[in-house]
């Protein structure tokens, strides 16, 4: 019986160490698991962080970025309006100039004063500046300072608007107009 009892002595001891060892082995497996889910979530959570720096830094970049740009269009386009009005007030200058040149030729002005005076009806009133009086003849005049010459007709409460610094104005407006000389942005 001693044989016996020592066979199945080693058999339950035998037994006892394969379930310990399957123990064993399930507990370092699910411990390798368990390892393996803890390194999984940190790296994930690392790379989340780092995502998200990596996000912010790029928005900051991008706003950044925009700014230099924008500070650059606004530089351009302030440059770019300051340009244009040298060249307008230059052009507008000499524009000027050459009317005032105009009123001047006596012979161009007279041709001038007396061709608008053929084609308006007569009983009305001539404004007129006094340096250019001498021009209107057989018609009812009032003087009225008109800066850069011309007349403007009065008839029945109508005023019909010949002058010189009328056209001009419009003429500028018009150039303006129809060269689109003007910059465009969100600001206008």
């Amino acid at each position: 019986m001693s044989g016996e009892k020592k066979r199945v002595s080693d058999e339950i001891v035998n037994v006892i160490d394969m379930r310990a060892q399957k123990a064993i082995e399930l507990l370092d497996h699910g411990q390798s698991e368990q390892v393996d889910s803890l390194l999984s979530n940190y790296r994930r959570s690392v790379e989340n962080q780092y995502e998200e720096k990596l996000k912010r830094l790029k928005e900051k970049q991008a706003h950044l970025e925009h700014r230099e740009t924008s500070a650059l269009e606004f530089g351009t386009i302030s440059e770019l309006k300051r340009y244009r009005n040298e060249l307008l007030n230059e052009f507008k200058v000499s524009l000027e100039k050459e009317v005032i040149e105009f009123t001047q030729d006596e012979t161009k002005y007279k041709e001038y004063i007396t061709s608008i005076l053929s084609k308006v009806e007569s009983g009305g009133v001539v404004s007129i500046s006094s340096r250019d009086l001498a021009l209107v003849e057989g018609f009812e005049t009032e003087v009225k300072e008109l800066r850069l010459g011309g007349l403007m007709y009065t008839l029945d409460n109508r005023l019909y608007d010949f002058s010189l610094e009328t056209r001009f104005n419009n003429a500028m407006k018009k150039f303006v107009e129809t060269s689109q000389l003007w910059i465009r942005s969100d600001e206008n």
